[in-house]
């Protein structure tokens, strides 16, 4: 990978870790500002965020790169930012649930709470931190843990193994993400999402399978670029 293409990945790096705060940020001074009501600003907030990720997801398969290293790209950054956002977000909401979840939902704790209201707000079973979300986000981690290797793999230029890994790490998650889906509809009938609000539809439907749909696309690049390493080497 080129260095003008590091800069390029960088650079979206960049968008997502100052877009995010600033997003949130914006969206907190709106209801000191305004009449808005706490739940919209973080439903409002949460569907900002998820557009900034989901841009950051597409933008790599968009630089103007030889062909192949965009989707190396695309696949490097995709595992970078899955990892990043289970350490930041997801991570964090297990380990201090006693205080997120009994955070009251008011403008004075905006500041504390909206990073996760943001999407918590529209998900029953994420506000509540039930076992089986705190299942599904191990499961996550595990598969980010395989991802680390393989990336690893990839900086050792050992490409065969690396994107081995990557497109097993991207088939586990696209798979825990898409049973999250199902299993919320055969065992609470979608009653986890809030009825009545269509930020909060657009939220779970929109995070969810846009997690599942990337992870997915990861893993058929991986195996993908993997084909292509094999061919060069023979």
């Amino acid at each position: 990978m080129s260095d003008a293409h590091k800069k390029q990945l960088a650079a979206i790096a960049v968008w997502v870790a100052v877009g995010v705060p600033v997003s949130l940020a914006a969206w907190i001074a709106a209801t000191h500002l305004t009449n808005l009501d706490v739940v919209s600003a973080c439903r409002g907030a949460g569907v900002c965020c998820m557009l900034i990720l989901a841009s950051s997801i597409v933008l790599p398969l968009l630089l103007k790169q030889p062909g192949e290293a965009r989707l190396r790209g695309f696949v490097i950054f995709w595992f970078l930012m899955s990892a990043g956002f289970n350490l930041a977000w997801e991570l964090p909401l297990v380990l201090f649930k006693s205080w997120i979840t009994t955070l009251e939902v008011t403008r004075a704790n905006l500041p504390f709470g909206i990073a996760w209201w943001s999407y918590t707000l529209s998900d029953t079973i994420y506000g509540s931190v039930t076992p089986f979300m705190v299942t599904i986000e191990i499961t996550w981690l595990l598969a980010n843990a395989l991802a680390a290797t393989g990336l690893l793999r990839l900086r050792r230029d050992q490409n065969s193994i690396g994107y081995l890994l990557l497109g097993v790490a991207g088939a586990l998650q696209s798979y825990n993400a898409g049973l999250y889906i199902v299993a919320n509809g055969v065992m609470d009938h979608y009653s986890n999402i809030p009825s009545g609000s269509a930020l909060a539809q657009l939220l779970y439907w929109g995070f969810n399978l846009m997690w599942s749909s990337a992870a997915a696309v990861a893993s058929v690049v991986s195996f993908r670029l993997l084909l292509s390493s094999a061919r060069r080497s023979q």
